[in-house]
C-alpha cells in the first residue's frame, strides 16, 4: 500500500509526517528507497505482513532538504528511525549518477544543492 505525505510540521525541533490515509498500526524499517519514474522519496514501513510505502512526492521535497537532520516521525508517533542517514547516503548515490534517470537526477541536485 502506499501513503501519500500530505503535511509536514516541525514540533518540538521534531518533525511530524502526516499521511492523506487513515494512520496503521507500522514499524519503521529504517530504509528508504526512490521511485525516481514518479519523482519521489520513498520510505518503507512494516505492517507485519508486507512493506507499507511512506512517499514523498516533489512538492515535499524542500521540506526534507530544510528538516533532513531532525528526528522524523509518521503521525507524531511512529520514529522513522535511520531517516536521515538513509536520505543522506541515497543523496550521495544519486548525485552525478543518471541511472535513476537523467531529469530526476538534476531535479534532485538542484533542490538538494548537490
Amino acid at each position: 500500500m502506499n501513503l501519500h505525505v500530505n503535511e509536514i510540521k516541525l514540533v518540538d525541533d521534531q518533525v511530524h509526517v502526516f499521511t492523506a490515509e487513515e494512520p496503521l498500526e507500522l514499524t519503521a524499517t529504517g530504509q528508504m528507497i526512490t521511485d525516481s519514474d514518479h519523482f519521489q522519496f520513498v520510505y518503507q514501513l512494516d505492517d507485519g505482513a508486507r512493506y507499507q510505502h511512506l512517499r514523498f512526492v516533489e512538492e515535499t521535497w524542500e521540506m526534507m532538504s530544510q528538516y533532513k537532520d531532525k528526528d522524523w516521525y509518521l503521525y507524531g508517533t511512529i520514529e522513522l528511525i535511520r531517516f536521515a542517514e538513509e536520505f543522506e547516503l541515497l543523496l550521495d548515490n544519486i548525485k552525478d549518477n543518471h541511472n535513476y534517470g537523467k531529469a530526476f537526477t538534476e531535479k534532485v541536485e538542484e533542490v538538494f544543492a548537490l
